[in-house]
């Protein structure tokens, strides 16, 4: 729960900042990065295969002297919504937490976020999550939990083209 209110008062205050954005096509581009504070926390690596439909798979490790960690997955996601300077999507994603001197923690569950490019930095993506998750380890069953994400997109970043208007007919005039 900790976790998730800290996520959450980040997330506004990144959102309050006063920044102009624009539109930016992701489509065949990939963005490398970083999640924390969720089951899938680590190195990310986010692909958008369309401009509608990405795919991000995770990985990430945590070395302690007696509990080294390593974790592995996956997640697919879609773009509901393409504001000028924000993406808004929906995803589930699919994991397997292998552990030394433990049981392995398999997590599976479904999330909502939001990516904000800056005009400054069209290549720039930072992003907010929430989600559910299971987890079959014994001591965390269920879980709610919110998320902080920064990708950086290689390639270049090309600003989304606006549809052409067609200049409206006058009423009352004929074509000869």
């Amino acid at each position: 729960m900790k976790r998730l209110v800290i996520g959450l008062v980040i997330t506004s205050i990144i959102f309050c900042l006063p920044l102009k954005g624009e539109a930016v096509s992701l489509k065949k581009r990939l963005g490398v990065g970083f999640s924390a504070l969720s089951p899938l926390d680590g190195w990310s690596f986010r692909y958008w295969l369309t401009e509608k439909f990405a795919v991000n798979p995770v990985m990430g490790f945590h070395l302690e002297t007696d509990n080294n960690t390593f974790l592995l997955g996956g997640r697919a996601i879609y773009k509901t919504k393409d504001e000028k300077s924000l993406n808004v999507y929906l995803g589930g994603e699919i994991g397997v937490d292998l552990r030394q001197n433990a049981e392995d923690n398999f997590c599976i569950g479904p999330f909502a976020g939001v990516e904000y490019f800056m005009m400054q930095l069209p290549n720039l993506g930072l992003g907010a999550e929430i989600g559910l998750y299971y987890q079959s380890a014994a001591e965390a069953f269920a879980t709610a939990y919110g998320r902080l994400v920064v990708h950086y997109y290689f390639g270049s970043s090309e600003k989304v083209k606006e549809p052409a208007r067609k200049p409206a007919k006058k009423k009352g005039t004929k074509k000869k």
